[in-house]
């Protein structure tokens, strides 16, 4: 990869990140207009009854297709490796009766309910949740570096992250559960992580020298990235409860973003930053 010719154009770089974020903000907002969330939210946060059903051989080829046209706004997922359909819904219903008429073998079904109000209540819980973590990363990036550019530079990478990893999440279907929450929590830490390392080891160095500090920090963090993209995707694929599979996921979107915002759009603002402020 020919890392000096990438960093050599700071002001593409920063355009095409730009542009992406753009379309990014533009698709969630379209999402929320027509569904009244930006993304999906699960039965903790909207309430509802959520079905685990274990079944044996085969299914149907057209059973999801059945229940959807039969129960209006009825989820359902397929994990094949493990026997299990996950299954949601507004109402409570007979799910075993009605698999077993569609002539699935069921095993078991385990279920859960929860109440509109209580999942209000921890809707709100999420939502303070992910500010206070990114309020507090915020002020922690700030009080280290003490200058408004490189500190708004690493904040505004870390929440293209997220905003990234919540179109992955709308675009495969992911909603909003306990687990997706726990992954972009942790995403708001891992994701400002690359960009404290690029920030760091390009203001330590001279101007004549940045070029070479960004190729630097990139090899760093490239490899730093790439180590958690392998975990995360060994964890998706190996992982056996759909809830490892979530959360796998979802940190996936983040760190394939992380890969644009830190060595695009965040390299790009620190450079200039660097050569403007020694011109």
């Amino acid at each position: 990869m020919d890392y000096e010719k990438i960093f050599s154009k700071p002001g593409l770089n920063l355009a095409i990140s730009s542009l992406i974020i753009i379309i990014a903000i533009s698709y969630l907002y379209y999402t929320y207009q027509t569904t009244g969330d930006i993304v999906e939210r699960g039965i903790e946060f909207k309430g509802g009854y959520s079905y685990q059903v274990y079944y044996e051989g085969n299914l149907p080829f057209d059973l999801v297709t059945k229940l959807q046209n039969k129960y209006p706004g009825i989820k359902i997922r397929v994990i094949k490796e493990n026997n299990i359909l996950s299954i949601e819904y507004n109402k409570d219903i007979n799910i075993e009766e009605i698999l077993k008429k569609e002539g699935v073998k069921v095993t078991g079904v385990a279920k859960r309910m929860v109440s509109s109000m209580l999942s209000e209540t921890f809707w709100k819980i999420a939502i303070k949740l992910i500010i206070i973590a990114y309020a507090l990363v915020t002020i922690v990036v700030f009080i280290t570096f003490r200058t408004f550019v490189p500190s708004l530079a690493i904040v505004l990478a870390g929440l293209s992250d997220i905003i990234m990893a919540l179109v992955g999440m709308n675009l495969f279907n992911i909603p909003l559960t306990s687990a997706s929450l726990t992954a972009l929590l942790i995403l708001i830490g891992y994701s400002v992580d690359t960009d404290i390392l690029l920030t760091t080891r390009v203001l330590k160095e001279k101007p004549k020298e940045i070029d070479k500090a960004l190729i630097n920090a990139s090899k760093t963090g490239l490899t730093m990235t790439l180590t958690s993209l392998a975990g995360m995707l060994s964890l998706y694929i190996l992982g056996l409860a759909p809830v490892l599979k979530q959360i796998a996921l979802v940190i996936i979107f983040g760190l394939i973003a992380d890969v644009i915002f830190t060595w695009l759009q965040n390299a790009a603002i620190i450079k200039m930053y660097v050569v403007r402020k020694n011109a």
